[in-house]
């Protein structure tokens, strides 16, 4: 009788017939010899950080997902990326989240928010989703079609801002706010997936 050997990586927790694998650091993902699996992949991004003071939001981490990819026997290396840091001086966008990679496949990292400047810094940066245009002249970075929408543009009021875009719904772009008038803004809708038996929001838009 031949034991076939069951795939090593990431920590591993059962879910009905499933066997998940999950990733929170950089690793390898094994498929022993003369062994075979069918697997489905949720991949996540690092987010992108928020602009400086009256800034716009982060963008959400691009997400990839497919279903029923048939993996032979390798090593497969998953590379988790680091989300952004938010920008740590005056005028200055938030720094885009890293990408996440495995499988042959690349999500992208979010991007930053605008800054606080009044110029063409208070734009957000263009990413996995967009990051949100920051004071009251930015606009939203473009997301990647397929993983993230984009970021909202910054609210024509006094000090408005815009928020992140996500990877659940184009809506960042409804959600800008501004100073005294109304409120913060809103990050864009996360994405909501039960891939690991459970279900919980990923890639969600910062503000």
């Amino acid at each position: 009788e031949t034991v076939m050997a069951s795939p090593t990586g990431g920590t591993i927790t059962t879910s009905g017939n499933y066997r998940i694998h999950t990733f929170t650091s950089s690793g390898d993902f094994v498929v022993a010899s003369s062994t075979s699996v069918t697997a489905d992949h949720l991949i996540v991004a690092g987010g992108g950080g928020t602009g400086w003071d009256v800034g716009g939001g982060g963008g959400a981490g691009g997400k990839i997902y497919t279903s029923g990819a048939s993996l032979s026997a390798a090593t497969y290396g998953i590379v988790i990326g680091a989300g952004g840091a938010s920008a740590s001086s005056i005028n200055n966008r938030g720094v885009s989240g890293a990408n996440s990679t495995g499988f042959s496949l690349t999500a992208i990292g979010g991007g930053g928010g605008g800054g606080h400047s009044g110029s063409s810094v208070d734009d957000g940066l263009a990413g996995g989703s967009g990051g949100g245009g920051g004071t009251n002249s930015g606009d939203g970075g473009a997301g990647t079609s397929g993983q993230g929408y984009a970021g909202a543009d910054a609210s024509p009021v006094s000090w408005g801002t815009g928020g992140g875009g996500g990877a659940g719904a184009d809506d960042a772009a409804t959600n800008a706010g501004g100073g005294s008038t109304s409120g913060y803004a809103q990050g864009g809708s996360p994405y909501v997936s039960s891939i690991s038996g459970s279900s919980y929001k990923y890639s969600g838009g910062g503000f």
